[in-house]
């Protein structure tokens, strides 16, 4: 009787932990067949510009993007020091809609799994679209 319990036990914890592993591959299955990040932001040192992703390659490795409409909704304010003024980069508030006559551009995923223009500018992709001037340059 006492080997039917430990069997018991030993049955059990094996289907726990197979319920387990089952959960974490539909969970990495999900997380593959996710849709695309449909963003491309562009790294210019401090400043952001906001693109849209076009399309993507079969392989994943390539994506075309177009650059999006911006306006300067809230200015950020000017406080008194340095040559003219130091601005509050924080407050920026910025309208982002799409530009559908914008030119076309493609960025290749590297080895270093960086994305790049092929002049070289750093692109990082994201769910929303980001703009950010740093006025203080």
């Amino acid at each position: 009787m006492k080997d039917s319990t430990q069997y018991q036990k030993l049955l059990n914890e094996l289907n726990a932990r197979a319920s387990a592993i089952e959960a974490l591959l539909k969970a990495e299955e999900f997380a593959r067949n996710a849709p695309a990040r449909e963003y491309a932001n562009r790294r210019l040192y401090t400043d952001i510009i906001p693109y849209e992703v076009v399309a993507t390659s079969q392989s994943g490795k390539q994506k075309t993007i177009r650059e999006m409409n911006v306006r300067l909704i809230q200015a950020p304010s000017a406080v008194a020091g340095g040559f003219l003024a130091h601005s509050a980069n924080s407050e920026q508030e910025w309208e982002i809609t799409p530009n559908e006559t914008a030119c076309t551009h493609t960025i290749r995923l590297n080895r270093r799994g960086q994305w790049r223009s092929a002049s070289g500018d750093t692109f990082s992709l994201g769910s929303e679209p980001i703009k950010f001037y740093d006025r203080n340059f």
